[in-house]
């Protein structure tokens, strides 16, 4: 059995260079509260959590000038 098998949703991942403000969307909008984050050969980069964009918010960065390789 694979994971495709049971899955009812499709993922949702974004890159590099997408902004702060599209993950905190993404997060809104699907319930989620982290979205992987892939490379441009499709490797795992790492995951924004929720707590990363509060970081942000916090080191007073604008989620729409931050991208996910500055955070």
């Amino acid at each position: 059995m694979n994971a495709a098998d049971v899955m009812n949703t499709p993922i949702v991942a974004a890159t590099t260079k997408a902004s702060a403000r599209e993950i905190a969307l993404y997060m809104l909008l699907g319930g989620f509260s982290g979205v992987p984050i892939l490379e441009k050969d499709g490797k795992l980069a790492g995951i924004v959590t929720e707590m990363d964009l509060l970081h942000t918010i916090r080191e007073g960065k604008s989620l729409e000038d931050t991208t996910v390789d500055e955070i």
